[in-house]
């Protein structure tokens, strides 16, 4: 019956749809099929399976297991430490821990997060930061000061220095945002970010305008799209003989709008000197006295002391922006944090946010690979008593795929012990030494049967076809 199949056999293939939910509910889909207690018999009642066993303890037991594979919910605890440590192998196995502990890096913490993982995430920044030279990354990194300009954020950024909680701070709010208006008009920042604004305009139209909105070349720039492209043409003709007095509020907030997204690292139009850095900065400390005045919360701001729960993890141990022109920067410092976190003991909080992560309706968030290991690791979790790899792994590049394969084979033998069995079909001819038993099919039917050293000769002649 299916429920005992289901029970006994791990399947994977090169298939990658999933219905949806986070890694951890994905994972768990399989788990009310493990385990010795699981029901042999399959009926149906009111449209919903249940199984009956003479011992009511097992029925209870059939009952929950079965009742969790409905409801997520249920599994608001697990993995409990017998699971983790076997995830953990498994994950290994597949090659997917990196992937996960990425995503954990690219969370937020939950609200209710102790006040020991916050502390100990503090304990990572300021053991990344007093590491990064001597892991050659302080060059990729510019770290948040409150008292510096920073030239990886863009304007809008270095002068709020902190993660928008209310939305009238977010970006798009606020060149109308009259808090902010009223900073920039204490420190006279309105005419030079007006001047500002319409330089980016100009300068933009002057290198992209005459590209067709389908070009390729504009795609690749990095630069405005299309129809901001648009808008810009028209912005300079409607503000020609105009200045920051005379333009209308609508103008006056375009402006401000592209001169708040501008960030000098990444464009590099040469618009943000000292001095005005300096006036930014002045109102940097102005704005957040006037926040923290009327509503602190509206704001998260950028603090070296405490810990940021409006930032992702990876954010608050980094604290600071990496220099996207640097090639190979972000490679550099995301392995430099892995280690540094793996040897500071807080890997295994991070791995577990990162079981969180949302893989998308279809999976559509996980990359190819991703979704093919993830489907090898669902099969393997529930611990098989036979694993069927039915051209699995098919995203990934031969000598990856077949390393993995080779753990997986490891993984069901010890000391001579087969634990697990495993059918492969493969896709390519590598491997196959691997296995206790080959099987070579031509025009459908089985030509060699055997020991690999049995069929060896048959199946390189075949190869060498």
């Amino acid at each position: 019956p299916e429920i005992t199949t289901g029970q006994r056999i791990g399947y994977a293939d090169s298939s990658t749809f999933f219905a949806g939910g986070t890694v951890k509910s994905t994972l768990a889909e399989t788990l009310p099929f493990s385990g010795e207690e699981l029901p042999i018999i399959d009926s149906t009642s009111s449209g919903k399976h249940f199984v009956k066993y003479e011992d009511e303890k097992l029925n209870v037991r059939a009952e929950v297991l079965l009742e969790r594979a409905d409801n997520y919910d249920e599994f608001a605890d697990w993995p409990d430490e017998p699971t983790t440590d076997r995830l953990l192998d498994l994950m290994n196995t597949v090659k997917l821990y990196d992937d996960i502990l990425e995503y954990g890096l690219l969370m937020k913490l939950q609200e209710d997060a102790s006040q020991d993982v916050k502390a100990r995430i503090m304990d990572a920044r300021r053991q990344f930061a007093s590491d990064s030279t001597t892991h050659k990354i302080a060059e990729a990194v510019e770290f948040f000061d409150p008292e510096t300009y920073s030239q990886q954020l863009s304007i809008g950024e270095n002068l709020i220095f902190g993660t928008p909680v209310d939305e009238e701070f977010g970006p798009e709010m606020l060149p109308a945002n009259v808090l902010v208006r009223d900073v920039l008009n204490q420190n006279d920042l309105v005419a030079p970010l007006f001047n500002v604004g319409f330089e980016i305009a100009k300068n933009n139209i002057e290198l992209f305008g005459d590209l067709a909105e389908d070009s390729m070349l504009l795609q690749r720039s990095g630069g405005p799209s299309p129809e901001l492209l648009i808008d810009m043409r028209q912005w300079i003709e409607d503000l020609t003989g105009k200045d920051v007095n005379s333009a209308n509020e609508s103008q006056l907030e375009n402006m401000l709008g592209l001169a708040f997204d501008y960030g000098e690292a990444q464009t590099r139009f040469g618009l943000v000197d000292k001095a005005l850095q300096d006036k930014i900065l002045s109102a940097r400390t102005m704005l957040r006295d006037k926040v923290n005045e009327t509503d602190g919360n509206a704001i998260a701001f950028h603090d070296p002391e405490h810990f940021n729960p409006s930032l992702t993890v990876l954010d608050n141990i980094l604290f600071g922006r990496i220099d996207a022109r640097r090639i190979g920067a972000r490679d550099r410092v995301m392995k430099s944090i892995k280690t540094m976190i793996e040897s500071s003991g807080i890997a295994d909080t991070v791995f577990k946010i990162g079981l969180s992560f949302d893989i998308g309706t279809g999976g559509r968030n996980l990359s190819t690979h991703q979704a093919q290991k993830l489907k090898l690791l669902r099969a393997l979790l529930k611990q098989p008593d036979i694993v069927i790899l039915n051209r699995a792994l098919s995203a990934l590049d031969a000598s990856e795929r077949l390393k993995i394969i080779q753990n997986v084979v490891a993984l069901a033998g010890e000391a001579g012990q087969r634990r697990m069995g495993i059918v492969y079909v493969p896709l390519d001819n590598s491997g196959w030494e691997d296995f206790d038993r080959i099987l070579l099919m031509e025009d459908g039917k089985i030509v060699a049967d055997g020991t690999p050293e049995k069929v060896a000769d048959r199946l390189e002649a075949a190869l060498a076809q």
